[in-house]
């Protein structure tokens, strides 16, 4: 059994034709290798050109190639937040899905 520990937290870069396409942070991070999953806890921050999402616990799913997490807040560069639960995005945050427990939508009025 092989566990990669990261008290101190970690930080991951997504690169994109060599430039950061977005990041992962967290205070704390744990890898097992037997079940492909490393999850990052506490402050964890998703950036990406999409948006941003905050939670306290993220879930990288090795076989699967997504990233899970029960609850956090996700915000639109439009400004929209989300209080999103059930979060999954793909590998590359390609695509995101949630299901939302209540939205704060900001729209331009003329």
């Amino acid at each position: 059994l092989i566990v990669q520990e990261m008290p101190k937290g970690v930080r991951i870069d997504f690169y994109q034709e060599g430039k950061i396409r977005g990041t992962i942070t967290s205070d704390y991070a744990i890898r097992r290798e037997s079940e492909k999953k490393t999850t990052f806890q506490k402050n964890v921050v998703v950036v990406y050109p999409e948006g941003r999402y905050v939670t306290e616990e993220l879930v990288w799913d090795e076989n699967r190639q997504v990233y899970l997490s029960p609850a956090g807040v996700y915000t639109k560069n439009d400004g929209t937040l989300l209080n999103a639960r059930n979060f999954v995005a793909a590998q590359d945050f390609s695509s995101v899905s949630m299901s939302t427990v209540s939205a704060e939508v900001y729209t331009n009025t003329p």
